[in-house]
């Protein structure tokens, strides 16, 4: 929509899903699914998802109850993650994280809940702990975080619009009270991507 201004909404769907048995096989083949021994793999998963993007001058113009989708944060690893290493570089995710709140004109201060595709692996642990240690809990620790991923599973190119969907679900059926949702995905390829959701104020 940057590139576009005569454009007012953006339909995104997608659908994925990891639980084929050619896709299955080829992911035990490299060692990618958790299991007894195998800590570092994700569960596979499948989902399909749909969002519809409207352009809005400010968030004064969101209409109620519904979430501004601030502009996304892109910044990648120059040598990716090494899932064996046992520190792996923060640096990538923490400025992603960092550039999100920039484009979203906010502080850490102004979140109120984190989110992200962790699927419980140890390097991700460290990798997102190290960075939020950078960008977010020096100045609060007092945040809920989700991670759709450990519920639902790894979804493939779907992954990315639940992160988005969940937040609105969730303070729609009264489970969370959400005001803004800083959102990050990392690939051990070393793409990390982040961006800002905020709720209408009315």
């Amino acid at each position: 929509m940057d590139a576009n201004l005569q454009l007012e909404h953006v339909l995104i769907a997608s659908v994925d899903s990891a639980c084929e048995p050619g896709v299955l096989a080829d992911l035990a083949s490299r060692d990618l699914i958790f299991g007894p021994g195998h800590a570092q793999g994700f569960v596979p998963g499948e989902a399909a998802a749909c969002v519809l993007l409207k352009r809005a001058a400010h968030a004064g113009k969101i209409p109620a109850t519904k979430f501004a989708l601030h502009r996304p944060a892109l910044i990648a690893s120059p040598s990716g993650f090494r899932i064996d290493d046992g520190a792996p570089d923060a640096s990538s995710l923490a400025q992603a994280l960092a550039r999100a709140l920039d484009f979203a004109a906010m502080e850490a201060i102004h979140i109120s809940h984190l989110e992200s595709d962790m699927d419980g692996s140890d390097w991700r642990a460290l990798l997102e702990a190290n960075a939020l240690n950078r960008v977010i809990f020096s100045v609060t620790t007092a945040l809920p975080q989700w991670r759709p991923a450990t519920l639902l599973g790894q979804t493939g190119i779907p992954s990315g619009l639940i992160g988005w969907i969940l937040p609105a679900v969730l303070h729609a059926q009264g489970i969370e009270q959400v005001n803004t949702v800083l959102n990050w995905s990392v690939d051990a390829s070393g793409q990390c991507a982040a961006c800002v959701l905020e709720r209408s104020p009315y």
